[in-house]
Parts: C-alpha cells; sequence; structure tokens
C-alpha cells in the first residue's frame, strides 16, 4: 500500500523505440481510433484534471487525439503513432519492473435481469 501519492522523483523514465514493444509489429492498434476520439471530446468538455504525478496534464493529450483520423489499417495506425509518440517505460527507481499502462477496455460480464450471479441488475 502506498502511504503517500508519488512524485516525479520516484520514478525515472526510459525511452524505448517502437520495435521494443512485445507484439507492436503484429498488433493492429487501429481501434484506438475510436478511444482517441472519445478521451479527445471527454477532454475539451470536462474540467481539466490536476497533473498527475508524471506531471501531464490530460489536455496536453487532445491535439494528439484530434488529429487522429480513421486509419485505414494496421499500419497506417502503427505510422501514426510511431510519427507522433514516444514511447517510454516508466520504472520506480532502481526497478526494472514497469508498472504502467495507458489505455485498456474493461469487460465485465453484466445482466438486466437480477439472478444468479447477477443479483443486482
Amino acid at each position: 500500500m502506498i502511504s503517500a501519492s508519488p512524485t516525479l522523483s520516484d520514478f525515472r523514465l526510459e525511452r524505448v523505440d517502437f520495435a521494443d514493444l512485445p507484439g507492436w509489429a503484429a498488433d493492429d492498434p487501429s481501434p484506438l481510433y475510436e478511444a482517441m476520439r472519445a478521451c479527445a471530446a471527454h477532454i475539451r468538455n470536462v474540467k481539466p484534471y490536476r497533473k498527475g504525478s508524471l506531471g501531464l496534464e490530460a489536455r496536453e493529450l487532445a491535439d494528439l487525439f484530434e488529429q487522429a483520423a480513421p486509419f485505414a489499417d494496421a499500419s497506417a495506425a502503427r505510422t501514426f503513432f510511431e510519427q507522433r509518440c514516444t514511447p517510454f517505460r516508466i520504472l520506480k527507481h532502481n526497478d526494472e519492473q514497469g508498472f504502467v499502462t495507458a489505455f485498456y477496455e474493461p469487460e465485465v460480464d453484466v445482466s438486466d435481469v437480477s439472478e444468479g450471479l447477477f443479483t443486482h441488475p
């Protein structure tokens, strides 16, 4: 359990190449377009988030999100990110294990009927 909010001095950033990201060349990042557009709309319409421990404000990502257009294919999506983004591994000092991820999509089974495991619709 963390007793205090982490600060930038608790972390170090290690620049990596896209080629170093496991699965980058084989993955299809084109579905990120919809997530980026949704994030851009949210950032523009909601009060600004405070800076986190990495010193980045969500609004600083809005321009990148808004530059995205529907990707023709996986290769076009990879090119978009490779030309506009720099990947970093975020590590605690003296630790080689990264621990931060950016986008995720939670998938949760739900039901609109109260039954079995789903006691609350």
